[in-house]
């Protein structure tokens, strides 16, 4: 049993392409799965598969129309939340467990610094994607989020404004910044 759990045909989707064929191009139902599978975590919708019966789906300007279907999906916050977060091994900050006696500061309430950290480049990744932005963003972007919870961490100078009825909530939410 644990050979088969072990196996890479257990553990990855993949398509097999004969040797002997010319053509290594993925037909219509390949491409609704690769699609929904990578931008969604999940299988094809009716649409895609209806496309794909058709052989309409591999034509660029139904391609592309979908694709912005599917971004526009709610479906998409799995790939938003997965795939940067693999890339960037955010996991790393929340594995991370600096000595609380050295850095008292990075707790808060028995609430660690590291989740914040990790959500802001998850809300970029997503901004850039939803709002098609340039990739360049994700690289040099002209905005980040940041929770009020790590102004101090970025040696942000807080506002004397009156802060709302939110109180220690509203500083552990995340606010879009130039």
């Amino acid at each position: 049993a644990a050979a088969v759990i072990a196996s890479p045909r257990f553990l990855y989707l993949y398509d097999t392409v004969s040797n002997d064929s010319p053509e290594t191009s993925i037909n219509d139902y390949e491409l609704a799965s690769r699609l929904a599978f990578f931008l969604w975590g999940s299988l094809p919708d009716e649409t895609l598969l209806e496309l794909a019966r058709r052989g309409e789906l591999s034509r660029p300007d139904v391609l592309q129309s979908q694709f912005h279907r599917m971004v526009t999906d709610h479906k998409l916050k799995r790939f938003c939340d997965s795939f940067p977060a693999q890339w960037l091994q955010l996991d790393r900050l929340i594995s991370s467990v600096p000595n609380p006696e050295m850095f008292p500061e990075f707790y808060f309430s028995k609430y660690r610094d590291s989740m914040h950290m990790m959500m802001e480049p998850l809300l970029v990744f997503e901004t850039v994607v939803i709002e098609d932005q340039p990739l360049t963003q994700l690289i040099d972007s002209d905005f980040t989020y940041r929770s009020g919870h790590l102004e101090d961490a970025y040696g942000v100078l807080k506002s004397n404004e009156p802060k709302g009825r939110g109180g220690e909530v509203e500083e552990l939410t995340f606010h879009r910044v130039p």
